[in-house]
């Protein structure tokens, strides 16, 4: 009875948390791993841990005040008399109570999985894992208790329990945001478990570095559960360690250094971790010069590999040993940023094609990076374009073959300094391969030009190339040379204008103008002063400069006008007399059709009949010219009389089946002028009747030629 009352006591003030009665009954319920099972199980787990302190000290029994002994009934009447609300629980009926007390062992024997706790040590350790589970954020919340409890009252294996399990585990949950129990740690299958240790880690930001992670969370957890070469075999390897990043390298670096520390005293081990190392650099050194600092990393690396025994293999491959990772090492030095371990190998066993390609990969690569140009073109000249050594990787090209790869790369990377230096360099002056590769590429870039102003940078990468073929490659360019150079001048002085000459697949025009444009209207090169004229309005009146245009495409284009000249400059002239016309400038289309019929008569009846042949349409068209800004939309008389001369110089040149239009035109305009009041002619320009005689004199001329004709 006295035991189960006791007991019952003991339970109450454990789920009270009342430290000062239930540390009364510490030596009442006849055997201490009661009273601790008590405590462990129903003390709340939210309650202050320290409220706990004095379980430290159960090898001390419990005195009375004046030192002497007090029987179980007085602790009982003592403690009722305290509380009086716990008669009726403890003085109830012995059925009640027996039920109220076996229940009670029953559900602590139970949550305690059947165990017995002995001692403080067997507690704490039980109480901890009860607290997870309601609080599993906190797997430290008892860390008072350890680290307060006098010497050697906890063993080596309980401080190892909470150094490779409790604080391993508490730093994760913090880092990862989650929340993992003890116990579903303690069962989680390794594989599991180191994976969500490194969850995360290549990204972290903040306070918590790699390191910490492998101090704090991985090395603790392998020492105590002793999985240093489970962790080596299934995680420390090529797909782990890719060797992309900055961070995947030091997490492959600090980790390489804690794991060798780790199995120093383990020989078998040790070389499992070294053989893995040099597979992973075997697979994965490729990646390596995507990094930041790579000198430093290859002398980290270097350090490592230089430690290995030179016989150390890889399993996969046997062949690949440390001895021969260190010469690749030392290429890659003194030489290479680009080729993995695997490709260096595999270049001195390939042909001609595959040792180009690779060498032009290398190239393209080191000069793409910022401010590499310059080193590695002199690391370059000291290696494999030393014509006095022999070039012991790229062994099947020649030095022209070299060259001409680095010049093809720096001219896509518009390094034109570097260019013209090499070609003096390695005197390839007018170099017939370099010449042609250097005219590839200004075709290329005029080719690309978005317009052909010289500032555009397209424009401008062309004439930097044209400057190196003039000063390196005159003598092989030739003629060719001044037609690239009109070519340039040309397209600048085009795109000053408005102008449309990019034709669509359907006939129509697009929007802007491309130098290149130029290049379609080979066999039709007035259209493009056609287009100039169209666009810009004021040009028609400046024919000297559509002329310097005409002839600087011609010449560009290498159209051949010998014996034409002439012919052009008429064609030319008569493009704007049609846009003189088109701008209701019938003044400037007459003086230029003046000079047209001065021009032909000169050259000869074969320009003549030329001229009527293909343009008497326009003269015709002076004939018919209105302006609808005239007075009553009528002809000035002055007009009238220049048009009469225009038809009656057309008559002499045009067609024959064309002689009774332009005559019926012709006619209209004499029968206009005859109907005119010569003497108040308010259709006359000046407005002056002394008009009178000098338009009829000129009437009676051309009538007199045209009755002739």
């Amino acid at each position: 009875m006295l035991e189960e009352q006791l007991y019952l006591l003991a339970c109450i003030f454990a789920s009270r948390a009342d430290t000062r009665n239930i540390k009364k009954l510490s030596t009442r319920l006849g055997s201490q791993s009661k009273y601790l099972e008590i405590l462990c199980v129903l003390w709340p787990e939210l309650d202050d841990p320290k409220n706990l302190l004095f379980l430290r000290e159960l090898e001390e029994e419990v005195q009375s005040p004046e030192g002497e002994e007090t029987t179980d009934e007085d602790v009982i009447v003592e403690l009722l008399e305290s509380d009086s609300s716990l008669i009726p629980l403890i003085e109830s009926d012995t059925t009640t109570r027996s039920n109220r007390y076996h229940e009670l062992q029953e559900f602590i024997s139970k949550k305690l999985n059947n165990k017995t706790l002995e001692n403080f040590e067997e507690w704490l350790r039980e109480r901890i894992l009860i607290c997870n589970e309601m609080i599993p954020e906190t797997p430290l919340l008892y860390s008072v208790l350890w680290e307060t409890a006098k010497s050697k009252v906890l063993s080596t294996k309980f401080i190892g329990w909470v150094e490779g399990v409790l604080k391993p585990l508490d730093h994760l949950n913090k880092r990862l945001h989650l929340i993992f129990k003890i116990n579903e740690w303690e069962k989680m299958p390794d594989s599991e478990l180191f994976k969500i240790i490194f969850d995360g880690v290549e990204d972290m930001q903040g306070y918590i570095g790699i390191a910490d992670v492998i101090e704090d969370e991985l090395a603790p957890t392998l020492s105590y559960g002793k999985k240093w070469e489970t962790f080596i075999t299934e995680f420390f390897n090529k797909q782990q360690f890719s060797l992309k990043s900055d961070t995947n390298y030091q997490l492959f670096i600090k980790l390489y250094y804690s794991l060798e520390k780790g199995v120093k005293d383990n020989s078998e081990a040790s070389r499992k971790l070294q053989s893995n190392v040099v597979d992973i650099l075997f697979h994965n050194s490729e990646n390596l010069f995507n990094l930041s600092s790579l000198t430093h990393k290859l002398d980290e690396l270097w350090s490592i590999l230089s430690g290995f025994p030179d016989e150390i293999t890889i399993e996969e491959q046997k062949t690949i040993t440390a001895l021969e990772m260190k010469q690749f090492m030392e290429f890659f030095i003194k030489c290479s940023t680009k080729f993995s371990f695997k490709e260096i190998f595999a270049i001195t066993q390939e042909e001609e094609s595959a040792q180009l390609a690779h060498f032009s990969s290398l190239c393209h690569e080191e000069f793409n990076k910022a401010n590499e140009i310059s080193s590695f073109l002199q690391a370059m000249y000291e290696t494999v374009l030393d014509i006095s050594k022999d070039d012991k990787i790229f062994t099947r090209i020649s030095m022209d073959e070299k060259l001409y790869s680095i010049l093809e790369i720096l001219l896509q990377m518009n390094e034109f300094a570097y260019i013209e230096a090499i070609i003096e360099r390695f005197d390839y002056s007018n170099n017939t391969q370099i010449y042609e590769l250097l005219v590839k590429f200004f075709w290329h870039f005029f080719n690309n030009a978005s317009n052909g102003l010289r500032k555009e940078p397209e424009m401008k990468k062309a004439s930097q190339t044209l400057q190196i073929i003039q000063k390196h490659m005159s003598q092989r360019a030739g003629t060719n040379l001044t037609k690239l150079e009109v070519l340039l001048e040309i397209s600048d002085k085009l795109s000053h204008y408005s102008i449309n000459l990019n034709k669509s697949h359907n006939g129509a025009r697009d929007t802007a103008f491309k130098p290149s444009n130029i290049l379609e209207y080979r066999d039709c090169p007035l259209d493009i002063i056609s287009n100039l004229l169209e666009l810009n309005p004021r040009l028609y009146k400046d024919l000297p400069t559509t002329k310097s245009l005409l002839f600087g495409i011609y010449d560009s284009l290498s159209i051949n006008r010998e014996g034409q000249t002439g012919k052009v400059e008429v064609d030319l002239m008569v493009l704007h007399i049609d846009y003189a016309l088109v701008n209701l400038d019938f003044g400037t289309a007459y003086e230029l059709g003046k000079q047209v019929f001065e021009i032909c008569q000169e050259a000869g009846q074969h320009m003549m009949k030329a001229l009527g042949d293909e343009h008497w349409l326009t003269f015709y068209q002076m004939g018919k010219f209105v302006d609808p800004n005239w007075v009553d939309n009528e002809i000035p008389t002055e007009i009238i009389v220049l048009q009469m001369s225009i038809l009656g110089r057309l008559l002499e040149v045009c067609p024959l089946e064309e002689v009774e239009i332009v005559t019926s035109q012709w006619s209209t305009l004499e029968l206009e002028l005859s109907a005119r009041d010569l003497v108040k002619d308010k259709y006359a320009l000046d407005g002056q009747n002394d008009n009178k005689s000098k338009v009829g004199g000129i009437a009676r001329e051309i009538f007199h030629n045209v009755t002739n004709f």
